[in-house]
């Protein structure tokens, strides 16, 4: 390592973003929703049934079944290892507000508020047993990587935690509505 250990933790796990907040998918469609409805997205997680002949008039609810399709796999986004089924609607909000949580905490402590730390591992523990028994091995790389942070040991061996990653680019194409 050519830095220090606190110095890569923030730049590779914390990642510093300075005064900026995540612009989440359902925010965008919310913000949207007057003007635009979502047409598609990568990675691909919308699915619509409904017949052709039934998606009629100005209320045509792309935008809140897009809202629908996302939350009920958003579960997806969180390691790029897995494909997991569909989940609840509910499931899938609970853990949205959980990582958005997370990265306010995680700015939070950037910004050198170190009193948080106990917080941010209550709300991993949380997050861990909300996803176990959908994704056990990504909650061993949380595990391990919290583990990485409260012992400061640059030396620990981590077996779990390098293969974790995310999803973390999404893409929404959107189409203006009728004027």
């Amino acid at each position: 390592m050519s830095r220090p250990v606190e110095d890569w933790i923030l730049d590779s796990i914390v990642q510093p973003m300075r005064d900026r907040r995540l612009l989440s998918i359902p925010e965008v469609v919310s913000c949207l929703d007057r003007e635009f409805d979502v047409y598609g997205s990568s990675p691909r997680f919308l699915t619509d049934w409904r017949w052709y002949k039934e998606i009629i008039g100005d209320d045509r609810r792309f935008n809140e079944l897009a809202l629908d399709n996302y939350y009920k796999n958003n579960l997806n986004l969180l390691d790029y290892r897995f494909d997991f089924p569909e989940h609840s609607r509910a499931y899938g909000e609970k853990l949205e507000a959980l990582g958005s949580r997370s990265w306010d905490l995680m700015c939070e402590i950037e910004h050198g508020n170190e009193s948080i730390w106990k917080e941010f591992f209550d709300l991993m523990d949380e997050l861990c047993s909300h996803i176990d028994k959908q994704a056990p091995i990504t909650v061993g790389a949380i595990r391990e990587s919290c583990a990485l942070l409260q012992n400061a040991n640059p030396d620990m061996d981590l077996s779990q935690f390098p293969q974790w990653w995310g999803r973390g680019q999404q893409y929404l194409s959107l189409i203006r509505k009728k004027r």
